[in-house]
């Protein structure tokens, strides 16, 4: 009992002494931490009020957001004298860079001195205020301009502030429409700080198309300036698709763990404080984006002089070579001619009508398919299948087949012409069709020639019976007791039939080949009147009810992203027709008829794949 009065009176002089210091004429004190930060990054601002309970009074600064973040009261006993603290702490997150001058911050009859922050530009932005403390400054860190090629792990700059960056290689700043070139997209992370990426970088531009990037980047180490940073690396393409000036950029956002100030207690309310503050973290999360550096690329059109007829929009730098399956046939006997198209540029643009139109040659639609040699489909072997036969002997050669491309650094249209395919044609083989009218004849019967020296013992042969075969065994009265089994045979077949016509599935399947048909004719209604806006969308159309059906989804519902999702690799072909739809929702489009044939077989050629 001794014991607790002596606690109850020395809390009873703490807090009487305490209040005594209410009467004193207090201080305020102003700090920022950091005084340096660049923008993306939040100061902490700590307003600290002594010998005294009036509430500070922070200013508005323009281009300044200072949000209360806590408050927290802390008693010091120096030599046997006590001073009360009240700290308000406050963060501040700049809306622009520059340098910003906090006025002096008054509680009571006293105020702070005024402080100085100073922002400098950044690759992070905030998305949302942070309730907690940037982490240390490290200030910004800038790399030489690297000296290795784009592409190259080393071609990276250091995070500028302390989140980390982003940026886009783009080996050219002029492009013409439909042409691919290859990009690298490169984001470094601290190892220094707990960070998430919660998405992967998104690209922003109205005239260019980014192929898809893979969830599983490239991924190793690298110590930049001394620093140790985490680099993704991303390989991907652009494309150009309008003409005209664009702004490009990346963002990509990330979750980040900040650091935290380690809790003060509160002296008005002691013991519920003390739990409160001791199980609190000290980190929270904080969601930022980093962004690169806005470029500004061009996007050239096509020249229409010298394009030449066969020209179906390939850009790039191509060469081609053709060969035979067979060379020694007879005239009517089929040959498989294969045109190979390799080098570098965007091959789902590249078609070929091959030998199409060549009296001499009974041609079939070509197929094709194409053998990437990079990540990103710059690189490959595109190869054309075309089933031919020759429609008279003697023809000494296939023809030669042309192909022509667009060559975007020597801007100017080539035509590659392969070297003609010897071939030796000889007769015409026997006619199917004769062949078999000939083994459906019998041969005639050769009666046997009597013999000189016999004659007939009987003149009148008497009356004759066609067989002796028993009746059951006839044709006629076996044919007469199927009939009702055959009756009941149909029926069955009948019933099942109306009721698998009937099932749910088969009517939706039925109603989405209807479907199909249906855009397939709207579509060639449009090439016919040169609707090239209608066409694509009329395509797309058709993809989708095709799609919708195989995913169980609604066929206006599919988009890219779906695509991207659900096709993998297969979007290579797809994807260009749903962005021409798109685009021509809202600009005109113009193609040639070549070009919509050719579009029309690959349509065509998807529909039956995705059966």
């Amino acid at each position: 009992m001794k014991t607790n009065h002596g606690i109850t009176w020395t809390l009873a002089l703490t807090l009487v002494t305490a209040l005594s210091l209410q009467a004193e004429a207090g201080t305020v004190t102003a700090t920022l931490d950091p005084p340096q930060i660049s923008m993306g990054e939040s100061a902490q601002l700590t307003v600290t009020v002594s010998g005294s309970q009036d509430q500070p009074s922070v200013p508005t600064v323009d281009g300044l957001e200072i949000t209360p973040v806590g408050q927290s009261t802390q008693i010091e006993i120096i030599n046997g004298s006590m001073t009360a603290n009240a700290s308000n702490t406050y963060e501040i997150t700049p809306q622009h860079d520059g340098t910003f001058v906090i006025p002096a911050i008054r509680a009571g009859n006293t105020s702070s001195q005024p402080i100085t922050l100073q922002v400098l530009k950044g690759s992070a932005t905030a998305n949302s205020p942070a309730q907690a403390l940037p982490p240390p400054a490290t200030g910004p860190v800038v790399l030489p301009p690297p000296s290795v090629a784009p592409g190259s792990d080393n071609a990276v700059s250091a995070p500028e502030g302390g989140y980390g960056s982003i940026q886009i290689t783009i080996p050219k700043k002029e492009f013409y429409v439909g042409e691919l070139v290859p990009v690298d997209i490169k984001a470094c992370i601290p190892d220094d700080l707990q960070a998430n990426v919660t998405d992967l970088p998104q690209f922003t531009s109205d005239g260019f198309t980014l192929n898809s990037l893979s969830t599983k980047p490239e991924q190793n180490s690298q110590v930049i300036n001394g620093r140790s940073c985490t680099v993704l690396t991303w390989h991907s393409a652009l494309t150009g698709v309008k003409t005209g000036d664009y702004p490009v950029s990346l963002q990509m956002p990330e979750t980040v763990v900040v650091a935290q100030q380690m809790p003060q207690l509160d002296v008005n309310n002691l013991f519920n404080n003390f739990f409160k503050n001791a199980l609190a973290p000290f980190g929270v999360k904080k969601d930022v984006t980093l962004k690169s550096d806005t470029e500004t690329l061009k996007v050239l059109p096509l020249p229409d002089a010298n394009r030449p007829a066969g020209f179906s929009g390939a850009v790039g730098q191509f060469d081609i070579e053709a060969s035979a399956t067979s060379t020694m046939v007879n005239a009517g006997d089929p040959i498989t001619l294969r045109l190979k198209v390799t080098g570098t540029g965007n091959f789902d643009r590249v078609f070929s009508d091959m030998l199409a139109g060549d009296s001499h040659w009974k041609t079939y639609s070509p197929t094709s398919h194409f053998d990437p040699a990079d990540s990103v489909g710059y690189q490959g072997v595109k190869t054309f299948e075309q089933p031919i036969i020759a429609n008279e002997p003697g023809i000494p050669a296939i023809p030669s087949v042309s192909f022509s491309y667009f060559d975007p650094e020597a801007r100017q249209y080539i035509t590659r012409t392969t070297a003609p395919v010897a071939v030796t044609v000889g007769g015409s083989p026997v006619s199917p069709i004769s062949a078999a009218i000939t083994a459906a004849v019998p041969p005639p019967q050769v009666q046997p020639s009597p013999a000189l020296d016999l004659c007939a013992n009987q003149v009148d042969p008497g009356s004759f019976v066609s067989t002796l075969r028993p009746i059951y065994l006839n044709p006629w009265f076996i044919a007469g007791q199927a009939l009702p089994l055959l009756a009941l045979l149909g029926g069955l077949g009948i019933i099942r039939r109306q009721r698998e016509a009937s099932h749910p599935q088969r009517v939706r399947a039925t109603a989405v080949e209807q479907a199909i048909r249906q855009q397939i004719k709207a579509m060639d209604i449009a090439m016919q009147n040169h609707q090239t806006d209608a066409f694509f969308i009329h395509a797309r159309n058709a993809l989708q009810q095709r799609l919708g059906h195989q995913w169980n989804l609604r066929p206006e519902t599919i988009t890219l992203a779906d695509l991207e999702s659900r096709l993998g690799d297969e979007i290579k072909t797809v994807r260009p027709i749903f962005e021409l739809a798109d685009q021509a929702s809202y600009s005109d489009l113009q193609f040639e008829d070549a070009d919509l044939r050719q579009w029309r077989q690959t349509i065509m050629n998807e529909l039956a794949e995705k059966n």
